[in-house]
């Protein structure tokens, strides 16, 4: 008997292709911060005061006197590619971001610690 594929949500794919080009190191940060993220539409959302977690991993949560533009000319100043599940259908990393962005975070780390 055949074993079934499962199809992982893209919106999960999308979000671990972001969290992909952080390093072990990086990821750990992400995963062990206990502050509030920014979770949604920004890299920085100045009404909470709060970073993404592509941010918070590279470590530019620290920049003084940030702001969303700030945050993000920062991150593609350093090469890396931002909003990687704008505009992708899918369930995961909707209702419960935190749990999600833990999840893929996760299952990311444990593919570098394979590597």
């Amino acid at each position: 008997m055949p074993v079934p594929i499962i199809e992982e949500d893209p919106r999960k794919t999308g979000l671990k292709n972001g969290l992909r080009q952080l390093n072990v190191n990086e990821l750990r940060r992400v995963l062990g911060y206990k502050k509030a993220m920014c979770l949604d539409a920004f890299n920085y959302d100045e009404a909470g005061n709060t970073f993404c977690p592509l941010a918070i991993g590279v470590g530019i949560d620290s920049m003084l006197a940030p702001s969303n533009r700030k945050v993000e000319m920062a991150l593609t100043g350093m090469g890396y590619k931002i909003y990687n599940t704008r505009g992708i259908k899918g369930e995961f990393y909707t209702t419960y971001r935190k749990r999600d962005l833990l999840i893929a975070a996760s299952e990311v780390l444990i593919e570098k610690l394979s590597e």
